[in-house]
Order: structure tokens, then sequence, then C-alpha cells
């Protein structure tokens, strides 16, 4: 047990802590008021009554004053100094409606002050403000002298004003206060002043809305006193007009009548009567029709030779599509030249007459129609309409030209009549045939032979010539349509079909079916004549009818992939196709020669690769009449996605044609080689950027062309790493998505879904790779690394907080606290609009941290122009309770209120800030205990321990002793007793010691308290730097 020491002689630690006193000095004074301005008071002639007087009172001129305190003697003339009474005085209220006053012509004169002279009625005024300036004391001395007849009459009219409406705000009223003369009450005579304001809007939002051809702005309405105009009010661009002021009218009121409408509107006829109420503004509500254009006939479709709205040959005007866009830009130019996006599209199809109407009836499909104001009329607002020709109708070229019509303002109606019809001119298809006619059995070419040619539809017929060689041909090329037009006598008549001029750079033929049939002549006598059809059904195509002989020869052609044994073919670098060749009318053991052309089917031309025709040839020696013989085609098929292909095929023996089969439109000799497009995108946000989140959904529109409608098809997809060019893994298993669909037309889309775990995908780019399948056999596909519409990307983000008073993770537990978190992006997609949003976390809950019951939040939004870069977030809040305590920045990126990216990990330590905490016990330093002798020299060893430090950075603790009594520092010889130490922690957590020495021989009795602040040290250039005190 340890020896009792002298109490008178010790001193006490106790557990440190740091108080901060703030000290408010309020200030208190009696408020001293000063005068609102002066008035020039004038005391006129005496008006005499019962047994007084009062002088008829006036100020600045003719306004009316009177005296409140009858009792006392009359002022003299001169200037004086005045207070305004406040709006629910009741004596300001007399004023108002009493002689003098605005109010008293209307409401008291002729009803209570009939019959009563002008200075009876002011005397009755005189007692009746009095009287209420006295508190309605009747006794007060207000009626002093008055006939009782005067009282009652005063009385009746203080009634009749307590019951009216408060005067107007801007009515002033005011008293001159006096201690010995009266008190002077008087107003100014002041006719009350209304506004009337202007709030226009648009009738019709769905015309004008957003629409910059019409504004708001710039509307002129005239406000009219009967017919008399006062003022104009010009509307800004919210279509909002205020007046100045305005008199308000005891009679009456004003009217309101559009003088001028603002851009893009009819005026508007009607007009608004207004009663304009003081200190009032009244609001008229108007509403403006936006102009517009009704589109009665929108299109008329014409034959560009005939210049009618009627099809030549077996063409037709109907089912041509015209694609109509409307801009809200005036342009007498297409708009989508330079890149302007239409505001609404629409599709329209052609009836039989070639014409297209602007109502449901004739839409395919686009957008919903703007109305006008009756809500069934449809119609373009102010702007520019584009029409074009997107679809020829059956037999026509495709007029690609672009119609512009401008659609302004004019006149004052709804209604403008700006567009005029398009009349559409296309070309009818025209083309060619050319044939050999030989003699049956030995062949021979016969010369001059007439065939007539029919068409089917029409009924024109006209003659061709063969000549010496046997040969005949309608086209230009060979003889001119102009050269004795359908004479039909000789090889060298030209020959046209049509009512329009021959034009030599035409085809004779119209789109049509003829009937072409071998005429009598001495050539052929003896011998079975030739009758066919031919159909012509492309443009600037001259169909070759090989050799025509009475011993029929005929060609049929099936073309099949010999992959997939169908007419889908897959395009691979090395394409096979086998055409087998039916032939009939051959002689048995004659030699005849295949060859094959594979042809485009959309231009015509002959399929070109590496520049070269792809052909193939086979040689075959006839068994019999009829049979069959392959030829076979290899070639590289790569460039051929989405094209349609179709086998010609010629049949010679020796150099002579014998038959010929070139018919595009032939499904059996036609291959389909399908093009396969994706575009991916992720289901939540809807576009190619997706969170990498634990469960993900990704969808890929595949778009497909050139298939065969009906069939049914099946779509494979996977996922692949762009950095690696290797599947995705998820758990080892590559990512997968399948679909099956059956093909309703040749092109449209399907969606290939995949559902997986993302979360390991952060930063990734992901490529969805697709394959077309036809059965069991591959026909298509789309695996592109670099393809962008086929490309996802998982952005990724890592965040850094500090305190910047700091510099550090070391935190600094103030009122006003900031935390700045860098956060470092990666793979997001450039020029597009993000928002990252950041909220604090208490590390030790794993919950938000709250001040005042609010979590701390932080927002910015920031388009990057690379896909990896960094964007800065501060935190600005009260931390004053953030001591002990780690605070964890979590993030989010978010892409049109869709997380794409996070950053939510609660051990994290970049995350992190770090608030530290300390806490002390002071012992004495000879013996250990809190008691110590008042000796010359003292020591006082203090532990402080402390949390939440971040290991390898310097701290300081810094001390000072403090007298518990007074609670001010304790001095010793003047001076304050300190002691620092300077410290690198291990750990988070801890204990350091503070030493101090000084002389305690003059402090026996006192208790002292120790207060301890640690500091977070940084060396900058060499100095000691203290950036900031941490908490006690």
């Amino acid at each position: 047990m340890k020896a009792k020491k002298r109490h008178g002689r010790r001193v006490t630690a106790f557990l440190l802590s740091v108080v901060t006193a703030l000290t408010t000095i309020f200030s208190s004074g009696l408020p001293v008021l000063a005068a609102d301005g002066t008035i020039q008071f004038n005391s006129g002639e005496n008006i005499y009554y019962g047994d007084y007087v009062t002088a008829k009172m006036t100020f600045d001129g003719d306004n009316v004053a009177y005296c409140v305190e009858p009792l006392k003697k009359t002022p003299q003339a001169g200037t004086y100094s005045y207070n305004l009474l406040p709006t629910d005085s009741p004596v300001r209220k007399a004023l108002y409606y009493l002689p003098g006053g605005y109010g008293y012509d209307a409401n008291i004169k002729d009803q209570y002050l009939s019959g009563w002279s002008e200075d009876n009625a002011y005397v009755i005024g005189h007692l009746t403000v009095a009287y209420i300036y006295s508190g309605y004391d009747v006794g007060s001395g207000a009626f002093y002298g008055a006939p009782q007849n005067y009282i009652d009459k005063a009385i009746e009219v203080t009634n009749a004003i307590n019951a009216l409406p408060n005067p107007p705000q801007s009515f002033r009223a005011f008293i001159v206060p006096s201690n010995n003369d009266q008190t002077i009450a008087g107003s100014w005579y002041q006719k009350p002043y209304g506004y009337i304001e202007i709030r226009k809007s648009t009738a019709n939002e769905g015309i004008s809305g957003g629409n910059g051809n019409y504004s708001l702005a710039g509307a002129e309405y005239g406000v009219f006193k009967g017919e008399t105009q006062v003022t104009t009010l010009v509307t800004d661009e919210n279509g909002y007009a205020k007046s100045g002021e305005l008199e308000v009218l005891e009679n009456g009121s004003y009217t309101i009548r559009e003088l001028k409408a603002s851009p893009g509107f009819a005026i508007d006829t009607q007009s608004y009567n207004v009663t304009v109420e003081s200190d009032t503004t009244v609001s008229v509500e108007v509403t403006e029709i936006p102009q517009s254009n009704p589109l009665s006939l929108l299109v008329q479709k014409i034959d560009a030779e005939t210049g009618e709205g009627t099809a030549q040959g077996n063409a037709s005007l109907a089912g041509a599509e015209f694609t109509v866009k409307y801009y809200t830009v005036q342009s007498d130019s297409d708009p989508a030249a330079s890149g302007t996006e239409p505001e609404r599209t629409w599709i329209f199809r052609t009836d039989e007459a070639g014409r297209i109407e602007f109502t449901s009836e004739y839409l395919v499909s686009g957008d919903e129609f703007y109305y006008q104001m009756d809500g069934t009329t449809p119609c373009v607002p102010l702007g520019t309409v584009t029409v074009q020709e997107t679809k020829a109708p059956e037999g026509y070229l495709l007029n690609e030209s672009v119609f512009v019509q401008k659609i302004v303002a004019g006149g004052t109606q709804e209604t403008v009549e700006c567009y005029q019809t398009a009349n559409v001119a296309d070309q009818v298809y025209r083309g060619d045939l050319e044939f050999v006619k030989v003699s049956d059995g030995d062949l021979n070419r016969l010369a001059d032979v007439p065939f007539s040619i029919t068409s089917k539809t029409t009924g024109e017929s006209h003659v061709i010539v063969t000549d010496r060689n046997g040969y005949a041909s309608t086209s230009a090329d060979w003889t001119p349509h102009t050269s004795n037009t359908n004479r039909g006598e000789t090889s060298s008549d030209g020959i046209w079909f049509g009512t329009d001029e021959p034009d030599n750079a035409k085809g004779a033929l119209l789109y049509d079916t003829y009937v072409i049939e071998e005429q009598r002549c001495e050539a052929n006598e003896g011998m079975n004549l030739l009758k066919i059809e031919v159909t012509v059904y492309r443009d600037s195509v001259t169909i070759d009818l090989g050799t025509l002989t009475d011993d029929r020869i005929e060609i049929g052609t099936n073309a099949l992939d010999k992959e997939t044994g169908t007419h889908l073919s897959n395009p691979d670098k090395e394409v096979t196709l086998i055409d087998t060749v039916e032939y009939e009318g051959l002689k048995k053991g004659e030699e005849y020669r295949l060859i094959g052309t594979l042809m485009d089917q959309e231009t015509g031309e002959p399929i070109l690769v590496d520049g070269e025709k792809v052909t193939a040839e086979a040689r075959f020696t006839a068994r019999k009449s009829s049979g069959s013989v392959e030829v076979k085609f290899t070639f590289d098929g790569s460039g051929l996605h989405g094209k349609t292909i179709v086998v010609f095929e010629d049949l010679y023996q020796e150099n002579l044609k014998l038959a010929v089969h070139a018919d595009l439109e032939d499904k059996d000799q036609t291959i389909y080689f399908p093009k396969v497009g994706t575009k991916a995108a992720d289901t939540e946000t809807g576009e190619q950027i997706a969170n990498a989140g634990k469960k993900v959904k990704l969808t890929d529109t595949v778009s497909y062309e050139n298939l065969v409608a009906g069939e049914k098809y099946r779509l494979t997809g996977t996922l692949m790493d762009q950095e690696t060019g290797e599947p995705i893994l998820v758990d080892g298993e590559e990512v997968t998505g399948e679909t099956e669909f059956t093909a309703e037309e040749s092109s449209g889309t399907a969606e290939v879904v995949f559902t997986f775990d993302g979360s390991t995908l952060a930063g990734k780019t992901v490529v969805v790779f697709e394959k077309l399948w036809y059965g069991d056999e591959q026909i298509g596909s789309h695996e592109d690394l670099d393809s962008k519409d086929q490309t996802l990307v998982f952005p990724e983000i890592k965040t850094e907080a500090k305190n910047p008073a700091t510099d550090s993770q070391v935190g600094t537990a103030k009122q006003e606290t900031t935390i700045l978190d860098t956060v470092t992006y990666h793979n997001l997609i450039p020029g597009k609009e993000y928002t990252l949003r950041g909220v604090l976390m208490d590390q030790e809950t794993g919950e938000e941290f709250l001040v005042n019951g609010e979590p701390v939040t932080s927002e910015v939004a920031f388009t990057p122009s690379e896909p990896d870069g960094s964007v800065e977030m501060t935190f600005t809040f009260d931390g004053s309770a953030l001591t002990g305590k780690t605070l964890v920045v979590f993030e989010d990126i978010y892409y049109k209120e869709k997380t794409v990216a996070s950053h939510a990990e609660i051990e994290s330590d970049p995350q992190s800030i770090y608030y530290p905490e300390i806490g002390t016990q002071a012992k004495d330093g000879e013996d250990g205990d809190q008691e110590a002798k008042a000796d010359k020299e003292v020591t006082i060893i203090d532990t402080v321990s402390y949390k939440n430090l971040t290991p390898g950075l310097t701290y300081q603790v810094s001390g000072i002793l403090m007298d518990k009594t007074t609670g001010a520092e304790l001095l010793i010889n003047g001076e304050a007793v300190t002691g620092q130490t300077e410290f690198v922690p291990e750990s988070a957590e801890g204990t350091v010691d503070v030493t101090f020495t000084f002389n305690g021989e003059g402090i026996a009795g006192k208790e002292v308290v120790v207060f301890e602040k640690l500091y977070f040290i940084v060396y900058e250039r060499g100095q000691f730097l203290v950036i900031g005190a941490a908490l006690p």
C-alpha cells in the first residue's frame, strides 16, 4: 500500500478534452423613427356648425385635410413633417371615403350626404375622422359643439365606411402629430390604378410545340377604353405582357383586341372585356391557333412518256410508295442533305389512279398525323415538307427526285395554302428481244421471216423481220426504232410500242407479256409455224430467245448449293453450286455444250469476283432427246452477303446457240446468299452499354436479308472478348444465346437474348457473334470483332478519396468537412452524357452516413471525350460527429437514369477517409498515480490512446495543462505548460506518451486538466507543415 501524500500538494489529471466555446454577443436598442416626408399645410376659412367651428384645411394645393382633435387649437400654416398611416389604419380608410378621398363620390356622397352642402359635408367628414381617431369614443370631444343631427349623421357615415372595402394598397394617408396644436390627418386625392396582364399560349401544342416557326413573342394587343386605344401590350417569348398603370373605371371595362399575331399564329379575332381593380393585376388567358397547311392530294403519279395518270403496257401506277418527311426548318433544298433529322416521317402508297391523299387510308406506316383545331383535318405545321418515291410501282423505274416545299405563314387564318401537289413522273420499263430463226433438221438460218409481236394487255401488234442470217432484234443498237417505225416489211424497219415518239435510247417493248408468232412466208413454206410468249419485266434488258426452230429445243435449270442442298448458300470463301439443266428436243448421239453464267438479280449484270465473271461449262453427248446434265460452279462467295444470284444457261451445238434459259425471276435458277447484321443492346439501358452486375440481360437484334420467306431458321450467338478474341467465360462456360424463327418476309429481324452473370466483366468490351442456320447447315454469320453495332461495353470505375485539407486520406472532423473523390473511369462511350452519383457510407455499420437524418450525397454530370478518363466529385458536409469513424465513398455512374458502373466496396482502402480518435490518461511521472507533489520539478506523463490512424504517416500529439477551476491555461512564470510528441504509427490503433515537466511549487491545491490535440504532419519542401488538427 502506498504512503499517503499531503492533499494540499497534489495535482489531479483527467481525461483530456478539447472544448471550443462560441460566444455570440447580442445588442439591443430602442428604434428611432424618422418622418416619412413633409407637407405644406394651409388653414382656410372657418365653417360653423352648432356651437362650434372648424377651419377648412388643405395641404400641398387642394388636397383635403382634417383636424382629428377638435378641442385643440388649429396649427399655423407652414411646413410640417408627416407619418404615413399603415394600411390597416381605420383613419386611413375613412379618409379614402370622406370628402377629398377618391371613394367619396361613388360610395358616400349621394348615398348618405345627399342634400348636404359642400361645407356641411366637410364638417361631417371632420366629425367622422375625429370620432374614429378617438377610438369611437363619443365622450372624447370629437363631437364637441355639434348638433345632434350632425352627430347622428357622422356615426351613420362611420358605420357605412366600416362596411366598405379597404382602400387600394397604393392609397396614401398621413397624420401630423402635435403636442399642443390639433393633430392633422389627410390624404392625397389619388385615382386608383390597376394592371392587365396577358398570358398567351398555343391552342394546339401538337402543331407549334418545339417548332421554331412559331413564337409567342411579338403579339400586339390593343387595350381600348370604348373606341379609344389607351395602350399596346407586346408579348415576350413566354407569351406574357403586362400593362402599365390603368385607371380603374367606375363604370364599364377595358376591351383587349389582338392587333398583330405573333409569328406562325393566326390572329385572334375575339375581344376580351376586362374590369380593372385597384392595385390588382387582372390576368387574361388567351390561346392562339397556330397556322398549318391541310394536305388533300399529296402526290399524283404520272407516266413520264405520256404525261398522263395512266400506265402503259402491263405496268401499273398503283403500289408506288412515297416517303414524306416534315422538318421544322424552312429550307429551299432537302434538309436531309445537311444532316437535319425530320420531325415526323410517313410512308404512303398510291391507289389505282396513282394518287395519294394525306389520309390514313393511304398510309403504310409512320408517325402520327398533325391535326388542325377541329381534331379531324390532317395537316403539316409551318416548316418544310419533302416527298420522295422510295418504291416504284410495278413496271416503272424509281424516280429518286426529292420534291421540296416550304410551308410558310401567311394571312390571318388557321389554314395556309402553300403545298402544291407533287406530280411525280416515272419511266416505264422498256426492253428488247432477239433471236435466230433456223430450219428444222438441217438448222439452216432462215432470212426474211416475219414475226408478229403482240401485247397481251393492249393488243398493240407490230412485225419484225429476220435478216439474211436469220437474226432479228428489236434493239435500236441493231435497227433504230426511228427507221421506218413499225412498217414491218424488212429487217431494216424499226419497231416501237406505245404512243410516245420513238426514242433510240430506250427499249422498244413496254413492260408487258408478248405473243411472238411466226408468219407464213416463202422461207418457211411447208414448215410448222412457231408461237411463243415472252415477258419484258426488266428495264434496258435484251432478252435472248436463242435459236428458234420448229423442232422445239427447251432447257430448264434448278440451281442448288452443294452444302445445303437448297437455294440458300453461305457466303464463304469457297462456294460450290450445282445447276441441274434439263433439256428436251436434242438429237440422240449429238454433242452439245452448256455455258452457265452467274447473274446479279438486282442489277441484271454478271456477278464479278476479282473482276471476272463467274462461269462454268459442261460438254455432253445426248443419249436421248430428253435428259439432264449438271453444271458445277466453284468460286469465292465471301463478297456476296445479301446478294441474290440467278444462273443463266446457254445451250450450244458447235457455235450455234440453240436454247437460252435466262429468267431473272425464275426461282429454280435462284441462289440466295443471306446477309446478317446485328445490333446488341443492354436490356436495362437500351444502349450498347451495360452495368457489370450479377444479372445481365443483353438483347441482340439480328437483321437478316435474302432469306426464303416461310421457312424456319435458327440463330446462335456467342459473346466474345474483344481484347482476346476468345469467347467470354462465366464459371468456365461460354455465354451463348439461341432462337428459332420463321421468316415472314425475305428481310426482317429476330432477337437473341443472353442472360448471364456479368459481375466479372467490368472494364471489358464484349462482341456478339451470330450464326444463321437452315436446318443443320450454316447459311450466314456476322463475326466481326471490330463491328461497332455488335459491340457492348461494360464500364469500370475506380475511386480515390482524399481530404483536401490534408491532401491525404486523413480526415478532419470539423463542422464543415470536405471529401474530394477522384473517379477514374474506363470503357465509357464518348460523346454521351453521364451522371456520377456518390454517397458516403459508415464502414462500421455498412449503412449510409447520415447528417441531420439525411444521407450525404453528391452528383455531377459529365460528357467524356474519350473512353477512359477521370472526374472529380466533392462532398461538403457537417463532419463534427465523425470522431473515430471511417467513411467510404460509394460511386455509381448512370446513363439515362440507368446504372452502368458501380464501385461500392465497404472495405476498399482507396475509397476510405479515416477520422482519428484520441483519448488520454494522465499520471504523475514519479509514482504513476493521479496525484503529484507541488515540487520544484514536476513531471506529468499523458498516455494518449489513438485509433483510426493511417500507418506510415507522421502525426504529432500536442498538449497543454489547463486550470480546472478557471478554465484558463495553467501559467508557470507567465508561460503555458505544453508538451508534444511526433510519431509514426505502425498500426491504426495504439498509444503514445506526451511528457510535461514544469515547476509546480506555486500550484499547491490546484486541479490540472490535460488538453491534447492530434495533428497530421506533412513535410513540404523540407519544411514542417501542420496541415490541421484532428479530433481530441
